[in-house]
């Protein structure tokens, strides 16, 4: 699951900062190599994708949250 491994280095690399799901956003499209064509999609395409995986990156960011608490 390279998501579950980038979003975690992300926070291990944001220690004591707030993450904020659209910064995580913008670093899976900058790291994912399967979203490395993603600048070249058309305007509302990406637009609608952008919010998909942000919406990806809270869920993510909730269960990562929710867990560590727990722990």
């Amino acid at each position: 699951m390279l998501w579950d491994a980038l979003i975690r280095d992300y926070i291990s690399k944001c220690e004591g900062v707030t993450i904020m799901p659209e910064n995580v956003t913008e670093y899976l499209l900058q790291k994912d190599p399967l979203l490395a064509d993603f600048s070249n999609l058309p305007k509302d395409i990406k637009i609608r994708e952008e919010e998909n995986i942000l919406s990806s990156v809270r869920g993510f960011l909730d269960y990562v949250f929710q867990n560590t608490k727990a722990s």
